[in-house]
């Protein structure tokens, strides 16, 4: 019970009340371990019943703190505030649309209490027997992945914090931080929090709230560059074009690549972000479908990558007999 004293937990939230609410009966029911711990919500300055829910909610649960920005900060500036605010030990950043599963609970406690772990995973997206680093780093991009050590979060981190914070990653700064000082990350037999993830065509859901036009760089932000532009931050290179292989936990870098090609077009942008956090292998590969993706839309055909070499090769012997026919003629 002792090691649940050091954890904090932060909720972030924004116009999602249903959502919220649904969170809340989760950590304050009876059989939630963390249902008295000191658990404070930032609510990115909601209009919808957010702030009457929480007070509602605080008045019940003293241990509740309702914090809310005076204007919307965007979904990285509401990521942020918990790590600058942390002051336990242990630090859990929870979203407001997750399910919970208190089942195997034992498994985090006993990892609390270990001051070798500096990331104790929570969540998992995939159902790999061993999770290899390269997976793990694409894990803790979801936020509610990872319970950190606070004491990894400095100055230094806290300013790449907010560097990274366009890429709508920014506690990937210290995920990375971790990394480089090889330090230790417990992953669990079981998991706690439950996430279907969706990737999005645009980004549209992670700019909720911004009434007004957007930053060009938030306008077109495709999540590999986020996921790209993380990996920057690990020194190992190696381990950099491993985090890459993965963008689509369990597809093939391929498939990855055609897909952001399908939603982000040529948006030079995204494409020069990539090619910076590739390796010469995979920026020729990358360069290969980015050729296939202009052949395909100049030809306007709906075939697939592997039968357009075919088509290519119809079209010029088409173009090569009409010749002969015009010189025979």
């Amino acid at each position: 019970m002792g090691s649940r004293q050091d954890l904090e937990i932060f909720i972030i939230t924004y116009n999602r009340r249903e959502k919220l609410k649904r969170t809340f009966e989760q950590i304050f029911d009876m059989a939630s371990p963390v249902r008295e711990l000191d658990i404070k919500v930032i609510d990115n300055a909601s209009n919808d019943g957010t702030r009457e829910l929480c007070t509602e909610y605080a008045e019940r649960f003293s241990n509740l703190v309702y914090i809310s920005n005076n204007r919307n900060l965007g979904l990285s500036g509401n990521i942020i505030k918990p790590f600058e605010l942390a002051s336990k030990k242990w630090l859990w950043v929870l979203c407001d649309d997750d399910d919970y599963d208190w089942t195997h609970w034992d498994e985090i406690d006993n990892a609390l209490n270990s001051n070798e772990n500096a990331i104790i995973m929570a969540e998992r997206l995939t159902d790999y027997k061993k999770i290899s680093l390269p997976v793990l780093i694409n894990e803790f991009s979801f936020l509610p992945a990872a319970i950190y050590n606070t004491e990894n979060i400095t100055s230094s981190v806290m300013q790449k914090m907010y560097i990274n914070a366009y890429t709508l990653f920014p506690h990937m700064a210290l995920v990375c931080e971790i990394v480089n000082q090889g330090k230790k990350i417990f992953v669990p037999e079981n998991v706690i929090v439950k996430q279907s993830f969706t990737l999005e065509k645009d980004n549209k859901q992670y700019a909720r709230g911004a009434n007004e036009e957007l930053h060009f760089r938030q306008r077109n932000f495709h999540l590999f560059c986020g996921f790209a532009n993380s990996f920057r931050m690990l020194k190992d290179k190696k381990l950099r074009y491993s985090c890459c292989e993965n963008f689509m936990l369990g597809f093939s870098f391929n498939k990855a690549m055609s897909l952001f090609l399908t939603h982000n077009g040529l948006d030079l942008n995204n494409i020069f972000d990539l090619f910076c956090a590739f390796s010469i292998k995979q920026n020729l590969i990358f360069t290969m479908l980015i050729m296939i993706y202009i052949l395909k839309n100049i030809l306007r055909i709906d075939i697939s990558s592997e039968r357009i070499y075919i088509v290519i090769l119809k079209k010029i012997k088409i173009r090569i007999n009409l010749i002969r026919r015009y010189k025979n003629a």
